[in-house]
């Protein structure tokens, strides 16, 4: 069985369309889980819950609140610790998967060695603005354990996991409000191997709202990754210059010039033939606004 996580907060209009994504799937035997990440009384609780109530009133669907709103990692976590399923699969609510999404799944992963514990699929990636579409495969496959840092495998939408891993590791690291996901693959490449479905089969909405731009907030996930997990980043030179790169774009992008300076020239003493990373070294001397525009955010 395949238990589907479905964490929301404040998008009570999205969570329909998710939760039909998953009603649709030719694959059946799943349960659905929500995790309602809401304030207990406000009016997006209210909201969340005569959609479940009434929408979906003939549903086993597990509805579970949180007192108040304690996070995206913690609200996944909460979802692993409910869910009964062999297999765990995480569907953001303002995402959508396509009918065959877990039937491919379940299928390719079932049919891997036992050390494979997590398989993805390519997205069609949307934008609500313009209704731009472009197809995303993940870059990588098998051992990722030498290349996840800043590396990204694929949003937690497209993911099926085998439940023991998740445990293993003990779920999301819920310190992390950014790159929470990245995170999380990268100790689990320590006990697994990673595949993918070489077709797109989730629907994955960009909007105003979804992505940060915080890069406060993104410096400080950054420096708490290298914190936890320095001492195994910095034996491959890779993973450890590209993740010092990532801080400093963030602290050029946040105006710090002097934490800048120092990431890039760390990143570039870990991989000088990377000219990149001294232009833009170069770049972010001349303030955050010029370094914005010239990196293109």
């Amino acid at each position: 069985m395949v238990s589907v996580i479905i964490p929301t907060y404040k998008r009570s209009d999205f969570l329909v369309r998710a939760i039909y994504s998953v009603v649709n799937q030719t694959y059946k035997n799943v349960e659905i889980i929500v995790v309602d990440d809401n304030t207990e009384g406000d009016n997006f609780r209210i909201a969340t819950k005569k959609r479940i109530f009434n929408d979906f009133a003939k549903l086993p669907i597990k509805y579970i609140e949180h007192e108040y709103n304690k996070g995206l990692p913690a609200a996944r976590n909460t979802g692993i610790k409910a869910a009964t399923g062999d297999l765990i699969a995480f569907l953001d609510d303002d995402d959508e998967w396509l009918p065959l999404k877990l039937e491919k799944q379940v299928e390719l992963l079932t049919s891997l060695p036992e050390n494979y514990g997590l398989v993805s699929c390519g997205w069609n990636l949307i934008h609500s603005v313009g209704n731009y579409k472009k197809e995303v495969y993940p870059n990588f496959r098998g051992d990722l354990s030498k290349v996840l840092a800043v590396n990204h495998f694929s949003p937690p939408s497209m993911i099926l996991v085998k439940k023991p891993f998740l445990e293993l590791v003990q779920g999301f690291d819920e310190d992390f409000r950014w790159r929470q996901d990245v995170e999380l693959y990268f100790r689990l490449s320590n006990y697994c191997l990673f595949e993918f479905v070489e077709e797109c089969l989730v629907n994955y909405y960009y909007h105003e709202g979804s992505m940060s731009t915080n890069y406060e907030q993104k410096l400080k996930a950054v420096d708490l990754f290298i914190k936890k997990h320095g001492a195994k980043l910095v034996a491959n030179r890779l993973p450890w210059s590209e993740i010092h790169e990532r801080k400093g774009d963030l602290a050029a992008s946040f105006g710090r010039i002097g934490v800048s300076t120092t990431a890039f020239i760390t990143a570039y003493a870990s991989r000088p033939t990377r000219i990149q990373i001294l232009v833009k070294l170069i770049l972010s001397l001349f303030g955050a606004r010029f370094y914005k525009m010239f990196r293109g955010y």
